[in-house]
């Protein structure tokens, strides 16, 4: 039983619902029983109303959430694009880029209109988190960084793990990523191996750090700047002046360069170079390796 308003012809319910909040209800049959009684004096008019009605209960539609593409994107080369990548990048309903004016380039040249934001290592926790919700709400977002992999050396992982956190389907595009690319062409054994990532500025640390990797017996990777790779070069010379040593210089783009030799012999072609350019991923093998 519940109460009934009787308005003119308008009949207004008022039902207090108990159910399941997944759950809608819904008038499916209602009742109306009407008595009147006429005072003899006064000639007034009351009624009584019984209502009775059943309810069914649908289920509320629920917003199933979005996938975070984790993207690949070329290291230099624009033809290293997959049809995959294109295609996610368009179907995407935002693209969060490490540095949008790299971005802009790689979607300029394939006519790709999708929106873009930044999302990088001065992003705000509000604005992970205002991504975070647009998965929830049902939308596809496509992480990519300035040129590889993201989240390898890069500030992508923050958005990923914030996804993850909430339960959000993550996907990877894979595609170029330096570190692989300069491994391959090494020649040196990868069945182990260690990444370093860029290396500390200190160059206490930089030492340490060679020391520490080197005394695993494993390669080793690591990225550089066009700014201090001759000074990484030589702190490396330092400590292992006989591992082999290849450095590799803007893969994959117009001026790619591949140079091999001992760390102290790279350590001195770089530093007769003077300034360089470009950046530097470099492979380190075990001595005796060669």
């Amino acid at each position: 039983t519940r109460s009934l308003l009787l308005t003119g012809t308008f009949f207004v319910l008022q039902l207090p619902l108990d159910s399941d909040p997944q759950y809608v209800a819904a008038p499916d049959h209602l009742l109306v029983q009407v008595v009147r009684n006429v005072n003899p004096v006064w000639g007034a008019t009351s009624c009584r109303f019984k209502a009775e009605i059943s309810l069914k209960l649908s289920p509320v539609p629920q917003t199933t959430p979005g996938t975070l593409f984790v993207c690949a994107t070329p290291l230099g080369h624009l033809d290293d694009v997959s049809p995959r990548l294109l295609q996610t990048l368009r179907d995407a309903a935002l693209i969060c880029a490490e540095d949008t004016r790299h971005t802009q380039k790689l979607l300029s040249r394939f006519e790709i209109e999708t929106s873009f934001t930044s999302i990088n290592e001065h992003s705000s926790p509000a604005k992970i988190e205002a991504m975070v919700e647009k998965l929830v709400a049902g939308d596809d977002l496509a992480l990519v960084t300035d040129a590889g992999t993201p989240g390898v050396s890069d500030p992508g992982p923050a958005l990923v793990r914030a996804a993850a956190a909430r339960g959000i389907a993550i996907s990877p595009i894979p595609g170029p990523c330096a570190l692989v690319a300069a491994l391959s062409i090494s020649g040196f054994d990868a069945q182990k191996f260690s990444f370093l990532g860029f290396l500390p500025r200190k160059p206490g640390k930089i030492r340490k750090s060679f020391t520490e990797a080197l005394s695993r017996g494993e390669t080793l990777v690591f990225y550089e700047s066009p700014f201090r790779v001759a000074k990484t070069l030589r702190f490396l010379a330092e400590v292992a002046p006989d591992a082999p040593v290849v450095v590799c210089r803007e893969l994959t783009k117009q001026f790619e360069e591949i140079l091999r030799g001992s760390a102290s012999e790279m350590a001195e072609v770089l530093a007769r170079r003077g300034e360089l350019k470009g950046e530097f991923s470099v492979v380190v093998g075990v001595e005796g390796s060669e």
